[in-house]
């Protein structure tokens, strides 16, 4: 994220679209036989507030539900975490919101306590679970976080953290590998420290999720991070599981990584992989990354925190990954202005502008939820 200060430009509602848009685009089109970017801008989004009542901004990580977690909770809601707190001050944000029919409930699904704030784009589902990763910033400085983890009431079972600042060091991207009811693999991106580790677990029991190692399998990727005004490092995450792939979206780096054997790598590794996607023409920070697993191409939204080009804003990239630069398919622009992709830096009114293949998020209304439920209907 380039800019976690909101303020005034045409369109837009708040300075937020960019962790939310890519979880959404994953949780949506993970589950479609097909999706194109073309289909998307054919379709017209209805926003909503994703502000609830304590008046926390930034939406950052989504998760649309799947099947029937119990609880609070019901297939197909919008989980939606936030960053910034009332105050628009980056790393505050402590709820998260539960938009159903495209309506947000009351209260919040989760408020998190202020030790724990900065709810991250680190979020996923496992099961009735929700797992969401935090960056607490205080000033110029922040902490390491934590995955915290929920039921499906939005109660807290655990938290998984690290005092060594190693395998939990600002949660910053997550992916999950399901390898049976009871274990898992949890892919965590490391804002502050620039890695990427695997956690196996355990699944059940009181607490929900267990560690049981802990291993480095990417590192040295580039970071900038001067809070509170901007944090860029190793972001969003894509595991390809039929090939054992974990694939990285490095901000900084301006390029997309591969870790081969992702899920076997038994040994600290001190490399970042290897790049599978290099194009600065179309690449202008990658943040949000999603596979399509039909036919193994790769979606990247931009925040257009680096390698900026004004001919070019907002941009959803489709490419085909593979070693050494891959190759550029398709590209859609979600706004006429910068950093409106994954991060909306503009604007306290107004409403939000269309988004990619699953919506675009600002300070107070968010271009997801119908605009999922039209492109389910058109691609299923």
């Amino acid at each position: 994220m380039s800019s976690g200060i909101c303020t005034a430009g045409p369109w837009r509602t708040g300075a937020y679209s960019r962790r939310l848009l890519f979880g959404i685009a994953a949780a949506v089109l993970m589950l479609l036989p097909v999706a194109r970017l073309a289909t998307a801008q054919a379709l017209l989004p209805v926003p909503f507030s994703t502000v609830p009542s304590n008046g926390d901004v930034n939406p950052y990580g989504v998760v649309l539900v799947t099947g029937n977690p119990g609880g609070k909770i019901k297939f197909a809601d919008n989980l939606i975490s936030n960053f910034n707190n009332s105050g628009n001050v980056m790393g505050t944000g402590r709820t998260i919101v539960d938009i159903r029919n495209g309506v947000q409930l009351v209260p919040p699904f989760y408020t998190a306590t202020p030790a724990f704030k900065g709810l991250s784009l680190a979020f996923a589902q496992l099961g009735n679970l929700f797992l969401i990763g935090n960056v607490p910033v205080n000033g110029s400085s922040a902490g390491p976080g934590a995955l915290t983890v929920l039921n499906s009431f939005g109660a807290i079972l655990t938290r998984l953290g690290d005092p060594r600042k190693a395998f939990i060091d600002g949660p910053w991207g997550l992916a999950i590998n399901v390898l049976s009811s009871t274990t898992v693999q949890l892919f965590v991106s490391n804002l502050l420290n620039g890695t990427v580790w695997r956690l196996d677990a355990t699944v059940g029991g009181s607490t929900g999720v267990t560690l049981t190692s802990e291993t480095r399998i990417g590192a040295g990727y580039s970071r900038s991070v001067m809070f509170p005004a901007s944090a860029n490092g190793p972001a969003g995450l894509a595991y390809d599981r039929a090939h054992d792939i974990l694939y990285v979206a490095s901000e900084v780096d301006n390029e997309i990584f591969a870790i081969a054997h992702a899920g076997h790598i038994s040994s600290n590794q001190s490399g970042p992989g290897i790049v599978v996607y290099r194009d600065n023409l179309h690449l202008h920070g990658p943040t949000g990354l999603l596979l399509f697993s039909q036919n193994g191409h790769l979606l990247t939204a931009n925040d257009d925190g680096i390698n900026a080009d004004p001919a070019q804003p907002s941009e959803i990239v489709e490419f085909v990954p593979a070693s050494p630069n891959g190759s550029f398919v398709t590209q859609y622009s979600v706004d006429p202005a910068n950093g409106g992709c994954l991060r909306n830096r503009t604007a306290s009114t107004g409403r939000a502008k269309l988004a990619e293949a699953a919506g675009l998020c600002g300070r107070q209304h968010c271009d997801i939820q119908r605009f999922v439920v039209v492109l389910l209907t058109t691609c299923s």
